[in-house]
């Protein structure tokens, strides 16, 4: 079977590539976002659209569709390419019917077995199930399982995520590029936070971009944990990630020597110019500043992010950089610069799926 998409269903939009890449690669819309509509394309068969979706494969959204992004080669033509040959491998992917499953009967010896179990066998404990290597709740691929839940219906318990890589000499923590904002050196500060994050089985994975100024934005936060690993990672990078707090917690003494050391900055909520405004005054007026945001605000599970992120994102015209907490598997991920468009229901949608796969402490993240 042979499926022909005309160009009228897709939906291109070229945006900057994120990282390092060399001259004008960060500066020219080279990267491309490719959107098909699966749910409501009529090219699709039924029967080959029913199987695309039930892939649950994460770049497909709620609403049935396809966003791919392609940024890995340096020009635009290239990424158009590359972007349409992984439309035709997921399409492909879907022509192909599963095969049934034939019904077999149990040998003699598997019936004599479960007929006549031994006396003395007892069944193993949970322990020594998991130090012999088997797991109740493995699922396979993460991306096709049905993992446990919590009481709120969230996945916890999912299998291993396929991370991108850690940093090349083996370490807990990724190396800082040369323009990120950077801390006063400390070798003791640098040394206790490899060591918290040693202790816990913690490590980071993926590339911090290289740009001077962002909106750094942690998820999924459900835990108090949470701090703890980022501000023991935060310490052994070395790297200067700011956050506001009101200005009362300020007064204490010691809190607010405390604070100021950990790099949280006092902000005024009655300020009449408002907390959004301070926080893009301070980004536009530093030569190298990264402010961290909780977007849920709240360690509970919620439906909708607060939008103060993306105001003072797109208010001070840095991208938005993803920091993600994996705790099944023990990972501190950083996920790729988000630069903003005009509409931000899209923009919240387009991280929100980013962030789908990973589960915090006491839940997932939508």
């Amino acid at each position: 079977m042979t499926i022909t998409i005309p160009e009228t269903e897709l939906v291109e939009r070229f945006v900057r590539s994120t990282g390092p890449g060399g001259q004008n690669v960060n500066k020219v819309a080279t990267a491309v976002e490719l959107r098909f509509d699966v749910a409501q394309s009529p090219s699709l068969p039924e029967a080959v659209r029913e199987r695309l979706l039930a892939k649950r494969d994460r770049r497909v959204t709620n609403d049935g569709v396809l966003v791919i992004s392609a940024q890995r080669f340096r020009t635009q033509e290239r990424n158009r390419e590359d972007a349409r040959e992984r439309l035709a491998a997921f399409v492909d992917s879907g022509l192909r019917a599963p095969k049934p499953r034939v019904a077999t009967k149990p040998s003699r010896a598997a019936r004599s077995a479960v007929s006549a179990p031994s006396a003395t066998a007892a069944r193993p404990s949970a322990r020594a199930r998991s130090a012999s290597g088997i797991d109740p709740r493995a699922h396979g691929d993460c991306m096709s399982a049905e993992p446990d839940t919590h009481t709120d219906g969230t996945p916890h318990g999912a299998s291993k995520l396929q991370h991108p890589p850690g940093a090349p000499d083996g370490s807990v923590v990724l190396p800082l590029p040369p323009n990120v904002p950077r801390v006063k050196p400390s070798r003791l500060a640098r040394w206790l936070g490899r060591a918290i994050l040693r202790l816990g089985g913690w490590r980071m994975v993926g590339q911090l971009p290289d740009i001077p100024r962002a909106v750094l934005i942690g998820i999924p936060h459900s835990s108090n944990w949470d701090g703890v690993w980022a501000f023991a990672a935060k310490a052994a990078m070395g790297l200067n990630v700011n956050i506001i707090a009101k200005e009362s917690l300020f007064k204490v003494p010691v809190v607010g020597f405390m604070l100021r050391r950990f790099g949280v900055i006092p902000i005024n909520r009655n300020a009449a110019h408002g907390v959004i405004d301070q926080a893009v005054a301070m980004i536009k007026g530093a030569e190298k500043f990264w402010l961290g945001i909780a977007p849920e605000g709240t360690r509970k599970r919620v439906e909708k992010w607060k939008a103060g992120f993306w105001k003072i994102a797109k208010n001070a015209d840095v991208p938005v950089v993803l920091a993600y907490f994996h705790y099944p598997d023990k990972v501190i991920g950083i996920g790729p610069a988000f630069h903003l468009g005009e509409d931000m229901d899209a923009d919240m949608r387009r991280i929100r799926e980013y962030c789908r796969p990973f589960i915090g402490k006491n839940r997932g993240t939508v």
